[in-house]
């Protein structure tokens, strides 16, 4: 019943979303780093938000923190979407946002290189998240590609995560039907990539404190070595990082060599899928030999990124 809760609140929330983004013009204009070329609506991706908060509130006397970090960077990414805020206060509330989370899942007991560390991470997965969503279908594709295997290892120790999970997951499937689309309807905005980066970080630190694997970081890495390595192409370059751009090899696939959209955003998720259910696998059946395996995963996806911005970045010098 919990569940065709959130179906109903999200289909409803959607649409109203919608309706209100026509009225009062809250539109994406297309500019040098994005990969579409008409006016969509922007900030559908507040139903992740909203349905983060219901299950927040479900858990409230548990996850009260979680509650106002989530609050906190959604409204902030939200308003943004709307009136484009200072970067200062984005990043001021994003880093507070974090520490909340470290309150909830007791990472402050941590030295602090441990704590500084996390905190870096988690900052840049957020932002690199963000920076990933820019065509039709790769954020709620690759979500999924990344909720399925957390659900799969969350399932057997902690019900309250994995409603989460399955929550969020609910929420991707309904706005897929205004994203997924060659011509999309609606896109999620920062308020929808930060609020479902903010949240599957946090998931992603709980399961890596409480089964002690780091390995389970593999489960984020086609975004960041895209992510990494176009920051480290772009700054041999020269170019200033933090402009606009469309460098990301996704960004290469689509634009440049026109492969279809939905194409591009498939084939990073099913590469993202594989890999962490061989991980799963792997941990599963060959505990001792996981970290190695890990190691040989992350080897080979960046051997196969590298040859793959090679052969692009080839055949762009013959058209």
């Amino acid at each position: 019943m919990t569940y065709l809760t959130v179906l109903l609140v999200n289909i409803i929330s959607l649409a109203l979303y919608y309706s209100i983004a026509i009225k009062y013009n809250i539109i994406d204009q297309p500019n040098e780093r994005s990969s579409h070329d008409y006016i969509t609506v922007r900030g559908a991706g507040v139903i992740f938000l909203i349905t983060g908060l219901f299950w927040a509130l479900l858990s409230i006397g548990q996850h009260l923190y979680i509650f106002i970090g989530l609050t906190g960077i959604g409204l902030v990414s939200l308003l943004d979407d709307i009136f484009t805020l200072p970067n200062k206060l984005r990043f001021i509330v994003h880093v507070l946002a974090v520490l909340f989370v470290f309150l909830d899942i007791g990472l402050f007991s941590s030295n602090i290189i441990i704590i500084l560390s996390v905190l870096i991470l988690y900052l840049g997965w957020i932002n690199a998240f963000n920076f990933m969503d820019g065509i039709n279908g790769i954020t709620s594709f690759y979500a999924l590609s990344i909720l399925l295997p957390l659900y799969i290892v969350f399932r057997d120790f902690s019900f309250t995560h994995s409603s989460l999970i399955v929550f969020l997951g609910i929420s991707v499937v309904v706005f897929m039907f205004l994203n997924v689309r060659s011509r999309a309807v609606a896109f999620c905005g920062d308020v929808g990539a930060i609020v479902l980066a903010y949240l599957i970080g946090y998931l992603a630190i709980t399961l890596i404190i409480s089964t002690g694997k780091i390995e389970y970081i593999l489960f984020g890495c086609v975004y960041g070595i895209d992510a990494i390595f176009t920051i480290m192409r772009r700054m041999l370059k020269g170019e200033n990082i933090f402009q606009a751009h469309r460098s990301h090899l996704y960004q290469l696939l689509s634009n440049e060599l026109n492969w279809h959209y939905l194409t591009v955003s498939l084939v990073y998720s099913l590469l993202q899928l594989i890999i962490s259910m061989t991980l799963i696998l792997a941990l599963q059946s060959v505990p001792h030999y996981s970290t190695f395996i890990a190691v040989a995963i992350l080897i080979s996806v960046v051997t196969l990124y590298l040859v793959s911005v090679k052969l692009v970045s080839t055949r762009l010098k013959k058209v």
